[in-house]
């Protein structure tokens, strides 16, 4: 591929270019239906970016004028083998949302496979090998397993911080979600909301000079950068709630709180 395709952000990709680059990786592997791990080694872009785009996976390969790949030609070795790359990537076991965020086969297509995300995650035994997706009775009646650090590897801590009966830093959103419910009061704000999907969270912000509360929508990454990284639009007017900030000529339109700057200015 040209060097222009990697130059250019997924964000300046126009809908044409976007479905031409699902039929030129369809057409170099002679497929009518592609997967989004295709896309891996062999394109720029990522799953992730056509779902946000068009809606869904399917939606852009419907609109490509590609097949759609059914459930049963995926298989469950291709699903735990994504499961497992998103895994090693985040060096930490992938929440629901990081996977759809990251993952290359939809969230659904796991989830009808395995009947539950967590029991996706627990087919991954201790040596990275695929196991049988089966769930014991013993599983059922216990819950679905959760392992909570990558198998073969150690667990990652951040930075100490002991702050309010957290020891470590963020090392991942997770934390970062958690550390932010610590001061959120302290800073001014009030959450209506937090969900899966962009923006994370809808709150509101006192406004001192107006002596009122307004509005703001936030999302939640370890580093400000990974905003961009994620695919998210830079027109957007919000808050991204960070650990630390890495984006020094970020958008004027975007504000961002960077907890490691913030923790100092608060009381324990």
């Amino acid at each position: 591929m040209g060097d222009y395709r990697l130059a250019k952000r997924p964000t300046d990709w126009t809908d044409e270019e976007l479905l031409a680059e699902l039929r030129r990786v369809a057409q170099e592997f002679g497929k009518p239906a592609l997967a989004g791990t295709d896309l891996i080694d062999n394109s720029p872009l990522r799953r992730d970016v056509f779902k946000k785009r068009f809606g869904s996976w399917n939606q852009a390969l419907t609109l490509a004028g590609l097949e759609i790949r059914k459930l049963a030609q995926v298989s469950r070795k291709e699903m735990l083998d994504d499961i497992r790359r998103v895994w090693d990537t985040l060096e930490h076991q992938p929440s629901r949302e990081e996977y759809e965020r990251h993952g290359n086969i939809s969230y659904g297509t796991i989830k009808k496979r395995f009947h539950g995300f967590s029991r996706a995650l627990s087919a991954l035994n201790e040596d990275g090998q695929v196991q049988d997706a089966r769930v014991s009775e013993r599983t059922i009646s216990s819950g679905p397993v959760s392992v909570l650090a990558p198998p073969g590897k150690d667990r990652l801590y951040g930075e100490v911080i002991n702050f309010r009966g957290m020891q470590h830093g963020p090392v991942n959103e997770q934390g970062v979600v958690f550390l932010f419910g610590l001061v959120a009061k302290e800073l001014g704000f009030i959450v209506e909301g937090v969900q899966q999907g962009f923006p994370d969270c809808d709150a509101k912000q006192y406004d001192k000079k107006r002596r009122g509360y307004v509005r703001r929508e936030m999302e939640f990454e370890l580093n400000s950068k990974n905003f961009v990284e994620h695919g998210h639009p830079l027109g957007w007017r919000g808050i991204i709630v960070c650990w630390e900030d890495d984006w020094p000529d970020h958008p004027l339109n975007i504000d961002i709180i960077a907890l490691k700057d913030v923790l100092p200015t608060v009381g324990k």
